[in-house]
């Protein structure tokens, strides 16, 4: 059994119902927290031995509390098995539909300087009025 934390961050609730999904995936004999970005600040993560972060992408960028979350909290999610998912319309796209192609993965890789375990893109949809 496996203490599992689930932080997400989204803008439409898109990226929330993909981890709730992965929630009751592995839910089955692990015990799995989820959490708003916002919520998570006050989460001991030294609780938990495997983290997963997933987050939208709007107007073309992650949220500055994601960077600032992980800015703070790297040391810690180093030590961590842990992984991280981007949700964006662009990887609907058979080009970008990958970690290695998907260039909002690679511009967050390169800002955070976090390394993930696993790295995944998930498309997602816009909701237009």
């Amino acid at each position: 059994m496996s203490n599992i934390l689930i932080i997400y961050s989204t803008t439409d609730g898109h990226t929330k119902i993909i981890c709730e999904r992965i929630k009751n995936f592995l839910i089955d004999g692990n015990f799995v927290e989820l959490v708003s970005l916002e919520n998570a600040k006050k989460v001991d993560l030294y609780g938990f031995e495997k983290i997963i972060i997933g987050a939208s992408i709007r107007y073309g960028k992650h949220s500055k509390e994601l960077y600032k979350f992980i800015n703070l909290n790297k040391n810690i999610l180093d030590q961590k098995k842990s992984a991280f998912f981007s949700v964006n319309v662009v990887a609907r796209k058979q080009e970008k539909n990958t970690a290695e192609t998907n260039p909002y993965i690679n511009k967050f890789l390169k800002i955070s300087k976090w390394k993930p375990n696993k790295i995944k893109v998930f498309a997602g949809k816009v909701d237009y009025p």
